[in-house]
């Protein structure tokens, strides 16, 4: 990496797997998957990982689908750390509880968890997954029993109230937010193609 160049982030989909029904994506448990369900190789992950370093990636977030839905998320995150990338994980939450000890222990530096309402009551039918406020409660303490920050991701959406989002995120226990748009066409290369 030259001196000139930041640290890169790279948000890798491992599988196209999810529990949840969310209306606006693809990979929704209740919608027809373009092919196979599919999860990545951990081994071809594990000799991708020197190239994306040498790349100049130093951040990397799992994400999915779900990406509790891998078979070897843990192993995905050890991995990741061992080749100096710092590993963060996006989740509906669903099933933190039972990941969250494992992923602490294997270098887990940073939680995001999907909101799309301040309205629990409304975020859990748009996902599809009854009793997920709990879950969601549940994975932020746990998370920072091991003193991991934890950051909700809300998409912009018709279920989003902004100004009732501060106090759901403080009485859930976020330590931050981050926004995405949804977007209908591809963000392209950057830098672009010369």
């Amino acid at each position: 990496m030259s001196n000139c160049e930041l640290p890169a982030v790279c948000d890798f989909s491992i599988t196209n797997v999810c529990n949840a029904a969310c209306d606006f994506c693809g990979f929704a448990r209740n919608k027809t998957l373009a092919g196979a369900a599919r999860c990545v190789d951990a081994d071809a992950f594990a000799r991708a990982l020197p190239i994306f370093h040498r790349r100049g990636i130093r951040y990397m977030t799992l994400q999915g689908g779900e990406p509790h839905a891998h078979p070897d998320i843990i192993r995905l995150a050890s991995q990741t750390v061992a080749a100096g990338i710092s590993c963060a994980v996006i989740t509906n939450d669903w099933f933190l509880p039972r990941y969250i000890d494992p992923l602490a222990a294997a270098g887990l530096e940073r939680l995001i968890i999907s909101l799309d309402s301040a309205n629990l009551a409304a975020h859990e039918r748009n996902r599809g997954l009854d009793g997920l406020e709990s879950r969601i409660a549940e994975g932020i303490t746990r998370a920072h029993a091991y003193g991991l920050p934890v950051q909700a991701s809300v998409k912009v959406n018709r279920l989003v109230r902004y100004d009732e989002l501060p106090d759901t995120l403080h009485r859930l226990g976020f330590d931050d937010v981050a926004f995405s748009y949804p977007r209908r066409e591809p963000l392209g290369r950057w830098p672009p193609a010369k």
